[in-house]
């Protein structure tokens, strides 16, 4: 098959491209990094107005502030209100620009305690993490006059 001359040559070729090949796939496997700026914590606020009548709107003041940061998050706030002695159930999404806001939701219409959950939900590829609260309302029924 020829001198040993480009034996010695088309081996050596190989070899080359081999650890070549082998080089190539290492750097690749150590390319991934922990994803930059880390993720700030966030800290979740929701205050109700206590007792409302029955056929009055809620209120609902929400409050999230970052942790390690001054920006301000921004996102998606889900509102859970629940019923505790029926299990009634509804749910309402609003926008959360960054400020402390006052929600009005519709109005609750059977009388009873309510556990209200918030979970403020920033959009995909933000740098803030999601958070939870909880809160407390009472719907009385509507005094005569």
């Amino acid at each position: 098959m020829g001198s040993p001359e480009v034996k010695k040559f088309a081996v050596s070729v190989i070899v080359a491209l081999l650890m070549s090949a082998g080089l190539v796939a290492a750097s690749t496997a150590t390319a991934s990094a922990a994803p930059y700026p880390p993720p700030f914590e966030t800290n979740c606020n929701a205050t109700s107005q206590g007792a409302v009548n029955r056929l009055e709107r809620p209120r609902l003041r929400v409050n999230i502030r970052p942790r390690g940061t001054n920006r301000a998050p921004r996102g998606t706030v889900r509102v859970n209100y629940v019923r505790r002695d029926g299990g009634q159930r509804r749910s309402y999404s609003r926008d959360y620009n960054g400020q402390p806001t006052v929600y009005s939701f519709p109005a609750l219409r059977q009388p009873g305690r309510y556990y209200v959950v918030i979970r403020f939900n920033p959009p995909r590829g933000s740098v803030f993490k999601s958070c939870t609260d909880s809160a407390n309302q009472f719907v009385r029924n509507r005094p005569r006059s």
